[in-house]
């Protein structure tokens, strides 16, 4: 929120019914943003939802939009945590076009750069997990979620060690899948 508001995109102010909280709007430019998204997706900015659009071509084309205006960004901040971020956001949409493999270089990257004890370092594993299972590689992708569900600071690491069990079943290691599973348990 507090970039969207450094942007110019989002105000934020206190809520007249309850002073612990905050009220969100959008910005005149922050509309216009979101209605550049929601033409760019075949909606319209009445929609509460912006849909996936019927035209795949459509879609395609958006996510490539996308992409490209995030690794502009991306470039333009360097090595910054909002660089980073931005860099899982386009990660995903690698993932969405079929680039796997950009998408795993991509990952691997953030792995290396969050703090070993940052919870979007257990973003980036989740997502590089689930690229590793596409590629066919099951014992990696486990390894991936793994790693992520030993982030203490990854609220939702239950699911990665689940995951992390799904995948070192399907790589034939039973033992690993057990011991995965029982510390979704604990």
């Amino acid at each position: 929120l507090d970039r969207l508001q450094e942007r110019g995109l989002l105000m934020r102010h206190r809520s007249p019914t309850d002073g612990r909280t905050h009220a969100l709007a959008l910005t005149p430019a922050g509309e216009k943003a979101l209605a550049r998204f929601a033409r760019a997706m075949g909606s319209t900015t009445d929609d509460p939802f912006i849909s996936e659009p019927a035209n795949a071509e459509q879609a395609k084309k958006a996510r490539e939009t996308a992409l490209a205006e995030l690794e502009a960004f991306i470039a333009e901040h360097g090595s910054s945590d909002t660089a980073r971020i931005a860099g899982l956001r386009a990660a995903e949409l690698e993932v969405d076009l079929g680039n796997l493999t950009a998408a795993d270089r991509r990952l691997e990257a953030l792995v290396a750069a969050f703090d070993p004890d940052d919870a979007r370092r257990g973003v980036a594993l989740r997502l590089r997990g689930y690229v590793l299972d596409q590629n066919g590689d099951p014992l990696a992708a486990a390894e991936a979620y793994e790693a992520g569900a030993r982030i203490e600071a990854y609220r939702a690491r239950v699911l990665l060690w689940i995951a992390a069990g799904d995948a070192f079943a399907r790589a034939g290691a039973p033992a690993r899948a057990v011991g995965a599973y029982q510390q979704a348990l604990s």
